[in-house]
């Protein structure tokens, strides 16, 4: 129960020329490159870590979907970001794990974690100690 509750790691792409909305909210088509991606988890842009916003939802083929896996290419919607100006194609993102999960993650789950969730997983956490050095350690 509390793996089920603990955000797991993604790491999706926008895709090129699929871009459907530009704001309020975007809609865009993303590759999962890996892990997983579901409604409510929030994205952080992989080279700066700058927050982007909170995933509305996720649509495959028209329909809403509780979650997108590796391999998928999904539209989202988000109310935050402005495509253009927030975010661009060919960006890469991050679900925005908590520290308090990754710890948990790294410690208690890890065997629960598929190899491409763990190597995403291990990506994110490198990413935020380049701002934060010690961070989810």
């Amino acid at each position: 129960q509390e793996f089920e509750s603990l955000v797991k790691p993604g790491k999706i792409r926008i895709m090129e020329g699929y871009i459907f909305r530009r704001a309020k909210p975007a809609i865009f088509g993303v590759e999962i490159l890996g892990g997983q991606l579901k409604p409510k988890y929030s994205l952080v842009r992989a080279e700066d870590g700058a927050d982007i916003g909170e995933v509305q939802q996720i649509q495959d083929k028209g329909k809403a979907i509780p979650e997108a896996k590796q391999g998928m290419q999904v539209a989202v919607s988000m109310d935050k970001p402005i495509v253009g100006r927030h975010v661009f194609e060919k960006d890469i993102l991050y679900v925005k794990v908590p520290e308090s999960d990754v710890k948990a993650l790294l410690t208690t789950h890890v065997e629960k974690l598929t190899a491409d969730e763990q190597e995403v997983l291990k990506e994110y956490s490198e990413q935020m100690r380049k701002k934060t050095p010690f961070w989810a350690a």
